[in-house]
């Protein structure tokens, strides 16, 4: 069985954060954390609550190993702790920077994003490429269902 330490580490590494940042979400310096994962010093009650909050982890995994890492939710939930974790990343970082660039395309060029990125995709792995695909179509058809809204006589267009 894994140590507390060694799962704080492996929890920040798949969250894709440097001990500095990781560090300073919780509240404590590089070297206290440092120090927890090498099993030095425990993890206090009050910043293992926060780091369960902060990235939706389960408290026994985090304290004893038991179950999954993550607590489960659904996709927009996971979805909104990726955004905050990618909105508290320095504006240098690349995923900020994409994300932002993102946020800025005209709706219409959406279209051809997801084409790119599934074709992208489609390099590294076909089968989850085409669950994709088949995903975005199923919710492009549910969207063809619900009448379109009338238009806004204020905008001109």
């Amino acid at each position: 069985m894994s140590s507390q330490g060694s799962r704080i580490k492996e929890l920040r590494k798949s969250l894709g954060l440097t001990q500095e940042k990781f560090a300073t979400q919780i509240g404590i310096k590089r070297n206290s954390l440092s120090q927890i994962e090498s099993g030095t010093n425990s993890l206090s009650p009050q910043n293992m609550l926060l780091i369960c909050k902060e990235w939706n982890v389960s408290e026994a995994w985090l304290r004893d190993g038991t179950g999954e890492m993550f607590v489960s939710s659904d996709r927009r939930q996971q979805l909104h702790a990726w955004a905050d974790r990618v909105l508290a990343d320095s504006p240098e970082s690349f995923r900020f920077r994409f994300v932002n660039a993102l946020s800025r395309l005209p709706d219409e060029w959406w279209v051809l994003t997801e084409q790119a990125a599934l074709e992208i995709l489609a390099e590294y792995d076909p089968t989850k490429a085409e669950a994709i695909r088949n995903e975005s179509t199923a919710a492009d058809s549910a969207k063809e269902d619900v009448p379109a809204a009338e238009p806004d006589p204020s905008k001109k267009g």
